[in-house]
């Protein structure tokens, strides 16, 4: 094989092992969504912290200018984990 194609799959492997990383931070984060909205169902508290999220993003936009992302790309992303996260939150029966 050559060597561009031997460090190209290399790199392309990497990226596998990445890609698994988030999916296993997801599960966890997942885990933790459910805890946080079974306390909020016990407690009738609202699913939605507007002042939280927004805080959050705050945050989130700063981290990634520093470490060189998108901050629009960052924002999209964590529009459609937090969206993800209050729906699973709004389907909890606390159980």
């Amino acid at each position: 094989m050559k060597d561009h194609l031997k460090k190209l799959q290399a790199l392309r492997n990497k990226i596998d092992n990445i890609d698994n990383e988030l999916l296993n931070l997801l599960a966890k984060r997942k885990q933790t969504v459910q805890k946080i909205g079974r306390i909020k169902h016990a407690n009738n508290l609202p699913l939605l912290d507007k002042k939280r999220q927004s805080e959050v993003m705050h945050s989130m936009i700063l981290k990634a200018q520093f470490l060189r992302l998108s901050p629009s790309f960052i924002r999209k992303l964590y529009d459609v984990i937090h969206e993800y996260s209050v729906g699973f939150q709004k389907s909890i029966d606390n159980k």
